[in-house]
């Protein structure tokens, strides 16, 4: 369909396709792992809360609240 409203452009767009493949190829190999990473930190984070609130009795009874503070500020400060 380009080819017949602007042929000139769609041979740029398809000698320019490979280039724009290979940069997204490298954003993609690059990004991955930094999103792993990050996700990993998160998923700490939530688990720490997700602890808290289900135990919030057991925490309160054994008087580990302050510990249970540190531990969420050791997550929340990673992310």
């Amino acid at each position: 369909m380009s080819l017949t409203i602007h042929a000139t452009l769609s041979l740029i767009f398809i000698a320019l396709l490979p280039v724009i493949c290979f940069v997204l190829f490298l954003l993609i190999k690059v990004v991955s792992p930094m999103f792993q990473r990050i996700f990993k930190k998160y998923d700490n984070l939530n688990n720490s809360v997700q602890e808290n609130i289900s135990g919030i009795r057991t925490v309160k009874s054994f008087v580990r609240e302050d510990y249970e503070i540190n531990k969420f500020d050791a997550a929340a400060s990673e992310v």
